[in-house]
């Protein structure tokens, strides 16, 4: 969505460096996915602590957030804050949803389950570039039509935009596919306040009892059920190995 972005005659009267200098140009779409980068190895503490499904509803505030300072951007300095920002959201997103897919599955549909998620981003991508190629079309393609380019061949922000900016394409073009970033991560930060946190997670944070009433309540099955009680077991003992090796670990660095 971005690339098509980027080539709008609005946003680069807006900001004519970005459009025209390649390099710059490879470090805004790039911001995005260093930070996300690195948000997917800092935000490992936060899952922890926090839990899997609070982390999902945190990380999607953060993309919102990010989503906002892009689509109000006035400024190129905003525009990458905005990007940093999207792009911890994303790596976080990116690491804690499959983590807990995969926590609240059943074992016999993970690996589908987690599949699906992939899927549902690439077909994400698909529209947004399907909706980047409508909004093309708000006031016209072109920044300004009466205004011939300088050049004669291709538009450039720096000669070919009227003193009072442009009359054609409107702003709207490139703010619209920010904005409507907010929608889908509202909607999984809402809907995620629904969901049962993770019995792996409640388990690692001691509380048993809890975890074992919502591996029940996500399998629909009582809690006495043979197999509710071979599967608590067997990450209870999961559990119990992973904090062993983590205290050894520990007292060898120690030592």
């Amino acid at each position: 969505e971005t690339a098509g972005i980027l080539t709008q005659q609005s946003f680069g009267a807006r900001f004519p460096r970005i459009y025209k200098d390649a390099d710059y140009k490879g470090w805004f779409v790039s911001t995005l996915l260093i930070c996300a980068w690195f948000g997917s190895l800092i935000f490992s503490p936060i899952v922890d602590r926090y839990g899997r499904r609070n982390s999902i509803v945190i990380a999607s505030v953060i993309f919102i957030i990010g989503s906002i300072f892009q689509c109000a951007g006035h400024s190129i300095s905003m525009l990458f804050g905005g990007r940093a920002v999207t792009g911890l959201g994303v790596g976080a997103l990116t690491m804690v949803v499959p983590m807990f897919i995969s926590e609240l599955a059943p074992p016999s549909s993970r690996g589908q389950l987690v599949s699906l998620q992939q899927l549902s981003i690439t077909i994400g991508i698909l529209i947004s570039y399907w909706i980047d190629y409508g909004t093309n079309y708000i006031g016209g393609t072109h920044c300004s039509p009466g205004t011939p380019y300088a050049d004669g061949d291709s538009f450039n922000p720096y000669t070919d935009v009227p003193l009072t900016g442009c009359d054609g394409q409107k702003d709207a073009s490139w703010r619209v596919p920010f904005g409507l970033q907010i929608f889908p991560a509202a909607v999984l930060g809402i809907g995620m306040c629904f969901l049962p946190k993770s019995p792996r997670w409640l388990l690692m944070k001691g509380f048993e009892n809890e975890s074992l009433k919502t591996l029940a309540y996500v399998r629909r099955l009582p809690t006495d059920d043979l197999k509710i009680q071979a599967e608590f077991l067997e990450m209870k003992g999961e559990v119990l190995f992973e904090n062993n090796s983590r205290s050894k670990n520990l007292v060898e660095e120690i030592v």
